[in-house]
């Protein structure tokens, strides 16, 4: 479910926010940041944004994972995701440029993707309940 609280949190937190200020207009949104005061509430606000968020959550978390899906090994997971981020990690340091014939690096494009088909992602596979493989 990481990947629907990634992409919901700030929707969630930023919607909390705008109904405290049409609602109350404060809430002690407006507390000096690192203030007594401010830290008193960080509780309050994060159970709120919590809750939240959790809505979300709810509704969405069906969809991260697809109907039929296998559980993959730890192993699995652990080394796509080494690859998914080594990969993101080189592309962002040196660019997708090469040399050779098509000057791209091939080797440092390809280790995204092969980091997330050794961590289970699989875009052969229906995601359609009751289907097999398309």
């Amino acid at each position: 479910m990481i990947m629907t609280v990634f992409l919901w949190h700030l929707t969630a937190s930023t919607l909390v926010i705008v109904i405290a200020l049409a609602v109350a207009g404060d809430l002690g949104l407006t507390y000096e940041p690192g203030s007594g005061a401010w830290w008193l509430l960080r509780p309050v606000w994060l159970s709120i944004y919590a809750v939240a968020l959790m809505g979300f959550v709810l509704v969405f978390l069906r969809f991260e994972r697809g109907a039929g899906s296998h559980p993959v090994p730890a192993w699995r997971q652990v080394a796509g995701a080494v690859l998914v981020c080594g990969g993101l990690s080189l592309l962002a340091l040196m660019g997708i440029g090469g040399d050779g014939h098509i000057a791209v690096s091939i080797g440092i494009v390809l280790m995204p993707f092969t980091g997330a088909v050794l961590a289970g992602v699989n875009p052969l596979r229906s995601h359609k309940a009751g289907k097999g493989p398309a």
